[in-house]
C-alpha cells in the first residue's frame, strides 16, 4: 500500500467490511446447525412490520438532521476560511466527537431499548421517569467531562496534532475549536437521548422537521455571520454548539408537550431536568475557576524551568500539562457537587462503590 490518503481509505473500508461483516458471518455460520444464520430474500412490502419500519426510517432518510450535517454546511464557506482553517475547525470537532460517542452515544443506545419497551407495554410512567432520570444523569457527566476539555484544550490537542507540518499556532486555532465546540457537548449527549425517547414513541417526524428548521432557520445563519468575522475559527465552533443547544431545547420541548397529550398523560418533568442543569452548571463554575487556576500556575512553572516555548512542543511536556491541571478541577467539582447537594454526584458514587466492592 502507497502511503497516502487513498491508502488509508482503503485501509478502513477492507477493516470495516472484515471486523462488521465477515467476522460476524463466519461466527453464525459456525454455530450449531440449528442456530445457524438462514436467510431467504422473501419481500413482503404489505407486512405490518415492514411498512411501520419504512414509515418511521423515511423521515429521517430524507430529512436535513442537524446532528449529521453541521460539519457539512461548513464546507459552503470554504471561499471565505480556506482549506487551512478547515482542516482546523474538522480537527478539533474530531477531538470533541470522541468523547461526545464514549459518552452519550453509549448511553443513549442503551438506555433505547428500555424506552421501547415501556412505549410497547404503555407504561408511560415509567417511560418518563426512565428518560427523566437518565438524561439528569447524562448531563450530570457531560458537562463537567466538556469542562474539563476545555480547561485541557491546549494540551490534549498540541500533543495529538503538533508533529510533522502541523505548526503551533495551527494546533493553538485547532485547540480553540476544540474548546467551543465542547461548550455544546451537554446539549449533543442529551439530544442523542432526548430523540431516542421520541423514536420509542414512533415519532421519527418531529426531531427531523425540528432538525431541519434549526438548520436552515438559525445554523446557516449565525454560520454566515461567523464565517464573515475577525475570528472565523472559534465563530464557527461557538455556532455549531449553539446551533446544538437550541436543537436539543426544541427536541426536549417537543417530547415533553407530546407525553401531555391525554394518549400519554404524564409529565416529563423539565424543571427536576433543569435544577440538575443548574446546579451542576454552579459545580462547573467552580471547577472551572480552580483549573484556570491551576493552569496559569502550572504553566507559568513550566516556562520558568523549560523556557518559554516548551509549551508549543513534546508530548511529555503536554502530558505534565494535564496532570497539573485535571486533579485540582476534579477536586473543585466534587467539593461544589457536595457542597450543593446535587443528588445525581450521590448515586454516581454509590455506582463507583459497588464496582469497587
Amino acid at each position: 500500500w502507497n502511503r497516502d490518503v487513498l491508502g488509508f481509505a482503503w485501509g478502513i473500508l477492507v477493516g470495516a467490511f472484515c471486523g462488521n461483516f465477515l467476522l460476524p458471518l463466519g461466527a453464525a455460520l459456525r454455530g450449531p446447525r440449528p442456530e445457524r444464520l438462514q436467510f431467504r430474500f422473501a419481500p413482503d412490502f404489505r407486512a405490518p412490520g415492514v411498512q411501520t419500519f419504512f414509515r418511521n426510517a423515511l423521515p429521517i432518510m430524507i430529512g436535513v438532521s442537524f446532528p449529521v450535517v453541521d460539519q457539512i454546511i461548513l464546507i459552503l464557506f470554504k471561499e471565505q476560511l480556506g482549506d487551512g482553517l478547515l482542516t482546523q475547525l474538522d480537527r478539533g470537532n474530531r477531538v470533541m466527537v470522541a468523547p461526545l460517542a464514549m459518552l452519550a452515544q453509549a448511553a443513549s443506545v442503551a438506555a433505547f431499548p428500555y424506552l421501547a419497551g415501556d412505549s410497547a407495554t404503555r407504561k408511560w410512567s415509567s417511560f418518563a421517569e426512565f428518560l427523566r432520570n437518565g438524561l439528569r444523569r447524562l448531563l450530570f457527566i457531560a458537562l463537567p467531562a466538556s469542562t474539563l476539555l476545555i480547561l485541557l484544550s491546549q494540551p490534549i490537542v498540541i500533543a495529538i496534532f503538533r508533529h510533522g507540518n502541523y505548526s503551533a499556532m495551527d494546533a493553538q486555532s485547532s485547540a480553540v475549536a476544540f474548546a467551543f465546540y465542547c461548550i455544546g457537548m451537554f446539549a449533543w449527549a442529551g439530544q442523542q437521548l432526548v430523540a431516542r425517547g421520541l423514536y420509542a414513541l414512533q415519532d421519527t417526524i418531529t426531531p427531523t422537521v425540528i432538525g431541519t428548521v434549526i438548520t436552515f432557520g438559525f445554523y446557516v445563519p449565525i454560520c454566515y455571520i461567523a464565517a464573515h468575522s475577525r475570528a472565523p475559527v472559534l465563530g464557527l465552533a461557538l455556532a455549531t454548539s449553539l446551533g446544538a443547544c437550541a436543537h436539543f431545547c426544541g427536541v426536549f420541548i417537543a417530547l415533553e408537550k407530546k407525553l401531555k397529550q391525554r394518549k400519554y398523560d404524564v409529565n416529563l418533568g423539565s424543571e427536576r431536568v433543569l435544577g440538575t442543569l443548574l446546579r451542576t452548571f454552579v459545580a462547573c463554575l467552580a471547577m472551572a475557576i480552580v483549573g484556570l487556576v491551576a493552569k496559569n500556575a502550572g504553566d507559568a512553572l513550566l516556562r520558568s524551568y523549560f523556557g518559554a516555548t516548551v509549551l508549543a512542543s513534546a508530548f511529555w511536556i503536554q502530558t505534565l500539562r494535564i496532570a497539573l491541571i485535571a486533579p485540582f478541577a476534579i477536586w473543585a467539582f466534587v467539593w461544589a457537587a457536595r457542597r450543593i447537594h446535587i443528588p445525581e454526584y450521590d448515586w454516581l458514587v454509590s455506582k463507583i462503590s459497588r464496582r469497587r466492592a
